[in-house]
């Protein structure tokens, strides 16, 4: 009788422990596909897919891939330095490749284009992202963004346009405002702003562009966001002192990847519900500043921590099964980090940088319900070298593209 008492007592501890402090690992559930030989060695500084086609840069230059064919290496005429290769896009016959420094080069029909400061091409040589829309999403037209030091290049129809805060901003690329002018809708945290305020409310360097639908969102070295859409846009400031690294967005969400983890940012009145573990954390303060129209309930997002991981966020990816991909980077550490990895199978370890891939399982869910995170981690358990740097989604058959400070992988179930 004691010792049934003692096993149910215990496994009630566990319980709770599970429940109320921890987030639990899970066996992956991909695998590394075909010979890593076979793929260009790292370091993986850049990487794009599109349909059947990816691009890579490693510290031997650029290499392209059809379907499941060959790597491919292809001369980049002018770029001197592959390891500046900050960027890379592809777009129906177009691969564009942004550097730090060497500005932009164009590859079409095995023509290259290379766009810089010099003739009025980019606002400066320092490309950080790059994004292009497609017909579903993005602003009206096939747009493609460049993110640089000190603004954006956006080519429309076409016609590349520059824009800075010393010239025209954000209110330009928006376009004529098309809000309700008859009635104001201005949440908690959120003001309506005077024109030509945007010039100090988003700054450069873009050093990260998300296509969401009808909308753009660009984050900032400085803690800042901007969201766009066709007529009016809104910028955010995070109180917390981060460099937005990467963004995806969702209907009602906005994921962002910074250098100090990675931040979930729930949209007012949207669908989302929940908080991301640990639930008794409280949001992080963000002021939130319309323009060009009067009801800023689309545009105020209410941000927080996910988990207790504060490394890196290099990359992030979404799969067609719900998974959330994180390529977390601790850089300002050991350089063998990939031990961290296997040291907390069940939880996380307060404000630890933890380095390696993990990917969330039904994270919406957990959220929703204020749940732990369940993850899987992809590193040396998987014989998988290095520091993530690079993550791509190219569909359920065939996987993810994974680059690190060392190699080149393809994951897949």
């Amino acid at each position: 009788m004691r010792t049934g008492y003692f096993g149910l007592l215990c496994a009630l501890i566990g319980t709770l422990i599970m429940t109320a402090g921890c987030s639990a690992t899970i066996a992956p559930s991909y695998s590394i596909f075909g010979d890593p030989p076979s793929t260009p060695d790292g370091p993986v500084f850049a990487l794009a897919v599109n349909a059947d086609r990816q691009a890579a840069v490693t510290k031997d230059g650029l290499y392209l891939r059809k379907a499941d064919g060959p790597w491919v290496p292809v001369d980049i005429p002018g770029l001197r330095v592959p390891k500046k290769v900050s960027s890379l896009a592809i777009g129906g016959d177009e691969i564009l490749v942004g550097s730090k420094g060497e500005g932009l080069f164009i590859y079409s029909d095995g023509v290259w284009e290379v766009k810089t400061s010099r003739y009025g091409g980019l606002p400066d040589d320092s490309v950080f992202s790059i994004a292009i829309e497609d017909d579903e999403r993005g602003l009206p037209g096939k747009n493609v963004w460049v993110g640089t030091g000190k603004g954006l290049a956006v080519r429309r129809d076409g016609r590349w346009s520059l824009f800075t805060p010393d010239g025209d901003w954000l209110a330009e690329i928006a376009g004529p405002s098309s809000g309700d002018r008859e009635h104001y809708f201005v949440p908690s945290g959120s003001r309506i702003g005077r024109p030509g305020e945007d010039r100090k409310k988003f700054r450069p360097p873009v050093t990260s562009i998300a296509i969401g639908e009808k909308r753009v969102v660009l984050g900032s070295e400085h803690s800042m966001l901007a969201y766009m859409e066709a007529g009016k846009f809104a910028t955010a400031v995070l109180a917390e002192d981060v460099q937005i690294k990467s963004l995806l967005v969702e209907s009602a969400m906005l994921w962002c990847g910074t250098s100090r983890g990675l931040l979930w940012g729930r949209l007012f009145g949207g669908g989302a519900v929940g908080v991301p573990y640990p639930s008794w954390r409280g949001p992080i303060d963000s002021a939130t500043t319309l323009y060009g129209g009067r009801d800023a309930r689309e545009f105020v997002y209410t941000f927080y921590r996910v988990g207790y991981n504060v490394a890196h966020v290099e990359d992030l990816a979404r799969d067609d099964r719900g998974g959330l991909w994180v390529a977390y980077a601790d850089r300002e550490g050991p350089p063998a980090l990939e031990s961290g990895i296997h040291r907390e199978d069940t939880a996380e370890r307060p404000s630890t940088p933890v380095s390696g891939v993990w990917r969330y399982i039904a994270i919406d869910d957990h959220i929703a319900a204020k749940r732990h995170q369940v993850f899987e981690k992809y590193g040396t358990n998987l014989g998988v070298r290095g520091l993530p740097t690079q993550l791509e989604y190219t569909g359920d058959e065939a996987g993810v593209w994974l680059g690190t400070d060392s190699a080149l992988y393809n994951l897949k179930r």
